[in-house]
């Protein structure tokens, strides 16, 4: 049984495998496609339950390319927020935004976590997002889909991605870490202190 989104999706591929520009894909989102497709084709292509190598999960990991195409900088590389820079603190982006500096300077971490929201301010998830996320979501390829993802944007999530581990945490998730105060902040407009 084929819902219209697996029939979508399943055009997708498709597309796909002709050129990704024929489905609106772009090459940064090539990758996040690449691997699913690599590995399944389309369900056509087999009829086994597991798909083609009999898996019964799928891991799929994600980073700043996958955002890219949502208008995300990325943090490294041709125009990166921090591509070969320090920070205005004198260490790298990597240790402001450390446990060991939040923990002794919450402040500076705090900095730069609101530069990195401006950046992602208004981000929609793309498509990539949205086929791992119907993916997810209806089971196909015929295997449980997990997104590990390294990005902290939420766009995984807002795309509905079931199995999502946003292993950097997600910045519109906030918490005390010294009481059980949480929030949700879709954006930090006028935040300019530690919440």
């Amino acid at each position: 049984r084929r819902s219209e989104n697996a029939a979508a999706i399943e055009k997708c591929v498709a597309h796909f495998h002709r050129g990704a520009s024929a489905c609106g894909t772009s090459a940064s989102q090539q990758g996040a496609l690449g691997a699913l497709v690599g590995a399944y084709g389309s369900s056509s292509s087999s009829d086994d339950e597991g798909g083609r190598t009999g898996a019964r999960r799928i891991l799929c990991i994600t980073g700043a390319g996958v955002s890219a195409e949502s208008g995300l900088p990325t943090y490294r590389g041709v125009g990166g927020i921090y591509d070969d820079v320090e920070t205005d603190d004198d260490m790298p982006i990597e240790e402001a935004l450390s446990g060991p500096v939040f923990r002794e300077q919450p402040e500076i971490t705090w900095k730069y976590l609101l530069q990195i929201e401006q950046a992602c301010r208004g981000a929609v998830p793309n498509l990539a997002h949205a086929i791992l996320a119907r993916w997810s979501a209806e089971a196909w390829p015929p295997a449980e889909l997990w997104v590990l993802t390294q990005n902290v944007d939420g766009l995984h999530s807002a795309a509905g991605s079931r199995h999502l581990i946003e292993i950097h945490g997600d910045l519109h998730r906030l918490r005390c870490t010294k009481c059980d105060w949480r929030a949700r902040a879709d954006d930090y407009p006028g935040s300019r202190a530690l919440p």
